[in-house]
Parts: structure tokens; C-alpha cells; sequence
């Protein structure tokens, strides 16, 4: 997390905006023109080369907006291509933050149809890394996150190896815990028995060759 806020800082972290409507595109536009690497993704593929040759498909989105923004790179205007529009999903394993900005209508209930961003989610989760910030933007009701975002990830190889090697870290950790007090509890029965005192019981033991076993 760290490392993200630092490249959110310096500007260096690369933005993943998928869904480029009415929220999407306005927001890739507007982190493009203050100096970050925005990567506007989107299924309509007629959309891409409108975006990328600098023209738009939304009214109140002019065309010098999305020629700015594509050019914008820390106030000054170069060829650096801040904004790039793809439907290459597989380029959100290069992004550190993805939001999602896919629409949900509502359904005959009133409720919001879920089934494009369960869609976005499984196709996130085919490309999702340690680290990276992933951010629901569409409207939805609480708990959509926790409840149908999380399981999908959860099921990514990235998330699998890291809960791997985070259990394997704590029970190493807890063995290592549990034998440090058998070794102080054994040392203090000795201790107590003893007529002299010693400061450190760990290096003591090691000193006195004194093996100490771990699993």
C-alpha cells in the first residue's frame, strides 16, 4: 500500500478506468489532465478509435477536452499520450488502480442490475496483482463490494498465492512464538533452581549449546 500512495503521489501510478460513459470517460479525462497515465477501457469498440484519434461520442465532451488530456503531462502539453482508450483487457495487469465504471440499470424491482459488474469483476480477476487498488464507482447498493466483488477476486491466482504464503508466514510465525516461550519456560524452571542469573535466556542457551527444535 505504500508503494501505491507513492506512486499516487509523484504521479507515476498508472490508472485502469473501465467503462467509458457518461462517469467513465469525464473521470479517465480528468485524471489524464493532471498528469496521470490513464488507460480507458471499454467492450464498445467503436468507441476506441473516436477516443484515440481525439474525438467524442458524449455532447458534453468536447473534442479539445479529450486532445488535451491525451497530451497532458504534468502541466505541459507533449506527445505522451496520457489518455489511451483499449478494449485489450489484459492491460489492467499493468494498472495500479481500476475503476470500475460500468452502468446499472435498474431492474424490474428498482434495483440495480448486477450483471455488468459481476462481468467487469471476472474479467478483473483474470488480470489482478498484489497491490493493486480496485475501486467500485458504479451505483450500486452497500455491501456489493464485500458481497459479490471480494469472492469473485478471491478467486484470482495472485489473491490464492499471496493467502499462501501470508498463512504459511503465520504459522511460521506462531511456531516461532510458541517455541520462544517453551524455551523462556523451560530456562525460568531451570533458572529458579539455580544460584546464579543470567540476563538473556535465548543467547545463553545458544552460548551453553543447547538445541532448540523447530518444526
Amino acid at each position: 500500500m505504500n508503494s501505491l500512495i507513492s506512486k499516487i503521489k509523484d504521479k507515476s501510478a498508472v490508472v485502469g478506468v473501465i467503462g467509458l460513459g457518461y462517469v467513465g470517460l469525464p473521470l479517465s479525462l480528468e485524471f489524464a489532465s493532471k498528469g496521470f497515465n490513464v488507460i480507458g477501457f471499454d467492450v464498445d469498440e467503436r468507441k476506441i478509435p473516436l477516443l484515440n484519434s481525439g474525438k467524442s461520442y458524449i455532447k458534453h465532451i468536447s473534442e479539445d477536452r479529450i486532445k488535451f488530456a491525451r497530451r497532458q503531462s504534468g502541466g505541459k502539453s507533449v506527445d505522451s499520450r496520457k489518455f489511451e482508450a483499449t478494449t485489450d483487457f489484459s492491460r489492467l495487469s499493468s494498472c495500479d488502480a481500476i475503476i470500475i465504471c460500468v452502468p446499472t440499470p435498474l431492474n424490474e424491482h428498482r434495483e440495480p442490475e448486477m450483471k455488468y459488474v459481476v462481468k467487469t469483476a471476472t474479467t478483473i480477476q483474470k488480470y489482478l496483482k498484489k497491490g493493486q487498488l480496485v475501486i467500485l464507482e458504479s451505483t450500486t447498493y452497500p455491501g456489493t463490494t464485500e458481497e459479490i466483488l471480494l469472492p469473485i477476486f478471491e478467486k484470482a491466482d495472485s489473491f490464492q498465492q499471496s493467502a499462501v504464503s501470508d498463512e504459511k508466514s503465520k504459522v511460521k510465525s506462531q511456531k516461532a512464538e510458541e517455541n520462544t516461550k517453551k524455551v523462556n519456560l523451560s530456562f525460568n524452571a531451570v533458572s529458579s533452581n539455580s544460584t546464579f542469573k543470567i540476563q538473556n535466556p535465548i543467547r545463553s542457551l545458544t552460548d551453553s549449546k543447547l538445541k532448540v527444535g523447530y518444526d
